[in-house]
């Protein structure tokens, strides 16, 4: 874990590059803040999906956070933020660097430092003028050294050998929270902490998902209705919305109409839990225990099958996005 003090963090980046990254988590130590918290956690170290080196650097005292303060809302707070985390770091790195030893936002190489760094003085001058600083030295443009390096790197171990934690924290949440809407939320840390990547994407929005065929990649969307869930082939067979003209889509039409008239098909629910896998399983297992929780009904859709139109029958719906295909 890198201290709060170290002045390591100087050269670290977030999504402003502006931002005082340990004096907020020293604050958020101090006294839990809701819109502190909220745009450190959801605007600074993970902006839209994409996180930097900052982002893994704070994850232990997030994760510390998670399981020692004592306000439990807090404590579900830093659970979700952990993870969101550990579905954005499941994104393959750009540079195609190993992502156990660089995650993706984590600087690779000297050439992406210097881009972090280019980054940082180029944010500094636009808010601040050339010759102004008024973070009071905060920034520091120079490349880390190999000392720093090493630091860096431990950082990034650190994250990876952490899903067990992450997953722990997500299950004492789940089973914690009274707040319904932040359940699958909970579950997709645990799923994407213990390698279910697909089910976690799932559970991100599970009310209406993207996914697809896991035999030839045709995408479609999903959207619940009552009991059932209905899918329906992407407009344009590519997983892409049709933004122009959301009138001419099927879902769109059936959820204005509020039943599923125009559906390709409904995901049959899993019927058996003896075709999951222990890891699938444990998530099964643990879902089932919040009786007011609507978790299962979406995991057995997740782990339930559908017939793609191209002739391939009761396969698992997967997830498709625009790097390529994650399954479990």
């Amino acid at each position: 874990m890198i201290a709060l003090d170290d002045p390591l963090w100087r050269k670290l980046c977030d999504a402003y590059a502006t931002v005082d990254i340990p004096g907020q988590l020293r604050s958020l130590e101090e006294r839990w803040d809701d819109d502190l918290a909220d745009h450190l956690l959801y605007a600074a170290l993970i902006h839209q999906e994409t996180c930097y080196s900052a982002t893994y650097a704070a994850m232990p005292h997030i994760l510390k956070l998670a399981e020692t303060h004592p306000d439990p809302k807090a404590r579900g707070e830093c659970a979700a933020w952990l993870a969101w985390l550990c579905v954005c770091a499941a994104d393959e790195p750009s540079s195609g660097a190993d992502p156990a030893k660089f995650p993706p936002g984590m600087p690779a190489n000297d050439t992406e430092w210097r881009g972090v760094l280019e980054t940082k003085r180029i944010a500094r001058e636009r808010l601040n003028g050339p010759d102004r600083d008024p973070f009071r030295g905060y920034h520091d443009l120079s490349l880390p050294s190999d000392a720093e390096l090493e630091k860096i790197a431990q950082v990034a171990r650190e994250f990876a050998a952490a899903h067990p934690r992450i997953a722990e924290v997500c299950a004492n949440a789940y089973l914690a929270s009274s707040d319904d809407g932040s359940l699958s939320t909970f579950l997709m840390g645990i799923a994407a902490a213990r390698g279910l990547l697909a089910s976690a994407r799932l559970l991100e929005t599970p009310a209406e998902a993207h996914f697809s065929c896991p035999d030839c990649g045709t995408a479609y969307l999903w959207h619940r209705f009552d009991k059932r869930i209905a899918y329906y082939l992407e407009p344009d067979h590519n997983g892409n919305f049709n933004f122009q003209n959301p009138i001419e889509d099927r879902d769109f039409l059936d959820w204005q109409d509020g039943a599923p008239s125009r559906q390709d098909g409904f995901v049959v629910p899993l019927s058996n839990t003896k075709a999951l896998s222990d890891v699938e399983q444990d998530l099964w297992d643990l879902a089932v225990e919040r009786k007011d929780s609507d978790c299962p009904f979406y995991l057995a859709h997740i782990f339930g099958s559908f017939d793609c139109v191209n002739g391939h029958k009761s396969v698992r719906p997967t997830v498709s996005r625009h790097y390529g295909s994650v399954s479990n």
